[in-house]
């Protein structure tokens, strides 16, 4: 997302904008974003620095960590970034910022809900869908 330096004001100018994932390459191992990440983004320029309030909204599939079903979730994330005027050219490109935003909060672990049982240790089966018969 570029903005350009000289549409920032003292009164502020607001973005809504939806990016397509695939040119973000956010995808790993067991983690598809899905759809576009939405990005609603305040900025100001007050006295040499230009201030942003940035709001993110993802969709994604990702693995739950014990029991490995699939499962789609939505992520919200929000910041606040100021820039330096002197440090900036005729544009403000904030897609790194978001970027590292969203990997940086991704949570280490996720599941499909908080009851989850997980996997048998043993045969495998998934005890969300009840119990197997290799544990009494």
């Amino acid at each position: 997302m570029k903005i350009a330096v000289k549409k920032i004001t003292e009164e502020g100018l607001s973005l809504d904008e939806k990016v397509p994932v695939e040119s973000w390459n956010l995808d790993g191992f067991d983690l598809k974003f899905i759809d576009c990440i939405k990005i609603q983004g305040e900025f100001k320029k007050i006295y040499n620095e230009i201030i942003s309030k940035i709001g993110i909204k993802t969709h994604c599939q990702i693995r739950c960590s014990r029991c490995l079903t699939e499962v789609c979730q939505v992520r919200s994330y929000s910041f606040e970034k100021s820039y330096s005027l002197d440090e900036l050219n005729n544009f403000l490109n904030i897609d790194q910022d978001i970027r590292e935003e969203i990997l940086l909060n991704f949570p280490l672990k996720v599941l499909c809900s908080s009851r989850c049982q997980g996997l048998c240790p043993r045969c495998g089966r998934n005890l969300n869908w009840g119990r197997c018969n290799c544990l009494n």
